[in-house]
């Protein structure tokens, strides 16, 4: 599966654009309205307190748009303000979305079906 990106220029920092808006917590955590709690002290991995360890991708510096691989569903996620808690699936191309506050399983429902699954 090959994933065309457009040529832009990236940042390779997790300090990208897309958490610009958190509030900065003790120990590198972070937290904004949208995504919740994360840490970023492990960058390029952070650690999500739902969705545990998220390796972030090198992210177009002007979005507020992010990429994540996901190592539980084997696949790279991507999302931003405007649309989380869905998320586009790259290893399925599907859209899912996200029972927010569900952890260990977490709940994501595949939006073109209606099926539920839990990682």
């Amino acid at each position: 599966n090959d994933i065309s990106v457009p040529s832009q220029t990236y940042s390779y920092s997790v300090g990208g654009a897309w958490h610009s808006d958190a509030a900065v917590l003790a120990d590198n955590w972070r937290y904004n309205d949208w995504l919740g709690y994360f840490n970023i002290g492990t960058d390029p991995w952070i650690y999500h307190m739902q969705h545990g360890w998220l390796y972030v991708f090198p992210s177009v510096t002007d979005t507020e748009s992010v990429y994540f691989w996901d190592n539980s569903m084997q696949s790279v996620l991507w999302t931003s303000q405007a649309v989380y808690p869905s998320m586009y699936r790259f290893s399925d191309s599907t859209w899912i979305w996200y029972q927010k506050d569900s952890s260990n399983p977490r709940f994501f429902n595949k939006l073109a079906t209606g099926e539920w699954e839990n990682w």
